[in-house]
């Protein structure tokens, strides 16, 4: 390597110095030990594979603060290490080493056959059986050219794994502000040497805590290519589902269900909701949001207005997230949502539509009541405003709607073996027609892992109303409820099984069941919900 002067050769030795430090480096004979792989998060899952199959690389990236002066540098900046059985240096901070050199700096850690570089300078070139170690994940390359002054960084055939994620990419580059670009994408959960399935895309755009966007993206099941879209843009800071899923029902006949968000970025949020079935073809929902102060748009329990089908209900679940209540400021936003045919599960009426045209407000999310001890939870408060123009498929009338509503739950920051989940809920709503109605009401719920294999909960709630709702979707059918639920794994089966109880009238007026079988890294499901005589079939990819 091109220097400025004599170089000097060390065998089996170790050079120390801090990046940007002028002089020659000082020499050690210390011997540096790395430790062995890291370990994988087992807890990771969710929605977000675009981004997540490429965190990994941003892992090996730490950005540094910003210097005032050299001196500062020094004083911050960790020390840079090398060793190697052969390393050749000269004075003027040019490094060269040879048969397998081992680079720490800070907490990121570089194997390769060979790496030289310029301590001064920052700059670092390693090659051969690149590995890239943090505490996060472990990246492996043919060839990594990186800058420690800049925090700019190149990436030839990289590959690795994040959490169950592992990956692999043509060619990545790293920003200075942490933005990460790789080529020729493809990612997967799968462990086998023949994936069953992998998910690709020709380029994606990583910014970290924010979104990732890609383009030309598609899902391959085997050798296959079963489904593709142009482009893509997903949040990092919440879990949404990636592909349709089939299914059938009485009433509709055979239906894809979607979820699909044209439009994430830190500031704002669109997405449409819905189902496109044999029967009636397009229903669902576009939803768009705005974010006015605090952390990005995301969705909580009183934003939905219509009831979900019977397994997804809101009863607690052996998988709830939490989250550190510190972590979720609160925050405001306005939304928007026009909706057609919107599906509607309501206890009196058996098959219900509902039109939007459209429905505008703003809400709060997540605010803190005052005067908390910390702890592991928290009260947070939630409000929402809103009008809209509404028409239900029963009588085809079209009404405006304008309503106040305010929710107080409690925010969990870790898991624990019981799960106590109060929420008091109160709902104001006038009608264009003349009608008013009030709804105070509460639920409790209560959660237990009674052992390794099985989860149970039961949720009660209780609803006191004033006044009337023209509407079906809105009006409280049941006023008092008791909701159990059990979760149990048997090997590789799984099983969910919901039964909801009428305390006002008397017995249970419905019940699901979801079966699944684990084959490593798909999951077929089968969902039935007695009520609407809904029958679902379909498949989850394991950590998607």
């Amino acid at each position: 390597m091109a220097g400025g002067g004599p170089s000097r050769a060390r065998s089996g030795g170790c050079l120390v110095g801090h990046v940007w430090q002028h002089g020659a480096l000082r020499n050690d004979d210390r011997t540096y030990l790395f430790d062995g792989p890291l370990e994988k998060d087992r807890n990771m899952t969710g929605s977000r594979m675009l981004g997540a199959m490429l965190a990994l690389v941003m892992a090996v990236h730490q950005s540094s603060a910003a210097q005032t002066t050299e001196e500062a540098a020094v004083s911050r900046q960790p020390e840079l290490i090398m060793t190697a059985p052969l390393i050749e240096e000269t004075p003027a901070g040019n490094v060269t080493a040879t048969g397998g050199v081992g680079l720490v700096y800070g907490e990121t850690r570089i194997r390769a056959d060979r790496a030289e570089g310029n301590h001064r300078a920052g700059e670092v070139t390693a090659e051969g059986h690149v590995l890239l170690e943090r505490p996060d994940g472990t990246l492996k390359a043919d060839s990594v050219r990186y800058n420690l002054n800049t925090d700019e960084g190149f990436l030839q055939s990289a590959s690795g794994t994040y959490g169950l994620y592992t990956f692999t990419g043509r060619s990545a580059w790293l920003a200075p502000d942490g933005v990460l670009r790789v080529e020729g994408a493809s990612g997967t959960t799968c462990g086998l040497e023949h994936a069953h399935w992998r998910l690709t895309a020709r380029e994606v755009v990583v910014h970290p805590g924010k979104y990732a966007s890609a383009r030309r993206i598609g899902l391959w099941i085997g050798n296959t290519r079963v489904m593709s879209f142009p482009a893509y843009r997903l949040s990092l800071q919440e879990t949404q589902p990636l592909f349709p899923t089939p299914g059938a029902e009485q009433q509709d006949g055979p239906y894809l269900k979607f979820t699909y968000p044209f439009v994430t970025a830190y500031t704002s949020a669109a997405a449409i909701e819905g189902r496109i079935t044999q029967k009636r073809g397009l229903q669902g929902v576009v939803e768009l949001e705005r974010l006015l102060t605090g952390a990005a748009p995301r969705k909580a329990v009183l934003t939905r207005d219509i009831a979900p089908d019977l397994m997804g209900a809101g009863l607690l679940t052996g998988q709830d997230v939490v989250t550190t209540s510190a972590a979720l400021p609160p925050r405001a936003n306005v939304f928007f949502r026009f909706g057609r045919r919107q599906r509607v599960y309501d206890p009196d009426v058996r098959y219900l539509y509902l039109d939007r045209q459209p429905e505008v407000g703003v809400r709060l999310l997540g605010a803190a009541v005052p005067g908390q001890v910390g702890g592991g939870w928290r009260l947070a408060f939630d409000a929402q405003g809103g009008v809209g123009r509404f028409r239900e498929h029963t009588d085809r009338t079209w009404r405006t709607r304008y309503d106040l509503r305010a929710v107080l739950r409690t925010e969990r920051a870790r898991p624990v073996s019981w799960v106590l989940d109060p929420v008091l809920l109160a709902r104001s709503s006038w009608y264009s027609d003349g009608h008013h109605q009030t709804v105070l009401g509460g639920s409790i719920g209560l959660g237990r892992q009674l052992t390794a294999r099985h989860f149970a909960a039961v949720t009660y709630a209780r609803h006191f109303t004033d006044g009337s709702s023209p509407f079906e979707f809105d009006n409280i059918d049941v006023g008092e409820k008791l909701a159990t639920r059990l979760q149990s794994e048997w090997g590789l089966l799984r099983s969910d099984f919901v039964v909801d109880f009428d305390l006002q009238r008397g017995g249970v007026y419905d019940w699901g069941l979801r079966l699944s079988r684990i084959f490593h890294c798909i999951e077929p499901r089968i969902t039935y919900q007695n009520r609407y005589k809904s029958f679902n079939v379909d498949v989850k990819l394991i950590g998607l």
